[in-house]
């Protein structure tokens, strides 16, 4: 969140908009303050790299962001756009080459809309490839929820059981508008449907707005 000289807490949170005013809540007056970053979104306490996000932030290749309680964050990355909701850990890396993107998402939920390239998204029972493609992801104690908003990944469940290797869930997934899937984390995960929940197309339209990227019919 925007840096001051005392320490926020959790009841005064700030709601930052990319152009739009700083609103405090609980808080007396409030200051007109605007990105100079590729941050378009953000509510509550967020980091990056452990250090509290500012209107002077920037999001790169080779981050941990992480949010607190009550806390989101809206972000670009090159042609791709993520929001982050609360409870959310999520490192972003990419190859030597720059040719391909690696997400782990280790908490929380991360919706994401991306251009053409290659990109990984990493989970505690799954990896999920991905190209031109709308997903969204919510990891909790017990599995991860994945949904394919549109386009089409794929789906590689992480089996740990060393003599159950031959029981990897490997799944091309196809969507124009929503298509869900549960994860559990086990040994040897189960993979089922799922509701879709957690995310809205209208989420969606604004991420895809942010990088220009046009929308299936299914979203307009």
């Amino acid at each position: 969140m925007c840096q001051s000289h005392s320490k926020p807490n959790r009841r005064d949170f700030l709601r930052l908009s990319l152009g739009i005013s700083l609103v405090p809540m609980g808080l007396l007056g409030f200051s007109r303050l605007s990105f100079a970053s590729n941050i378009a979104e953000l509510e509550g306490v967020v980091t990056i790299n452990r250090k509290p996000v500012t209107t002077e932030s920037i999001v790169s290749i080779g981050d941990r962001i992480e949010t607190k309680a009550n806390s989101r964050i809206v972000f670009t990355i090159n042609k791709d756009a993520y929001r982050l909701g609360p409870y959310s850990k999520m490192t972003v890396k990419a190859n030597k080459a720059g040719t391909e993107v690696f997400l782990n998402l280790l908490s929380g939920s991360m919706l994401g809309v991306f251009s053409k390239g290659n990109k990984r998204i990493h989970t505690h029972s799954a990896t999920i490839g991905i190209r031109g493609t709308g997903v969204f992801l919510e990891v909790k104690h017990e599995s991860t929820y994945f949904c394919t908003c549109f386009g089409e990944t794929e789906l590689n469940s992480i089996v740990s059981e060393p003599n159950a290797k031959d029981a990897t869930h490997q799944e091309i997934i196809s969507s124009k508008h929503h298509s869900s899937r549960m994860i559990t984390h086990a040994p040897v995960p189960e993979v089922s449907g799922s509701d879709m929940h957690g995310h809205t197309d209208a989420e969606i339209r604004q991420l895809a707005g942010l990088i220009n990227l046009p929308l299936p019919s299914t979203f307009l």
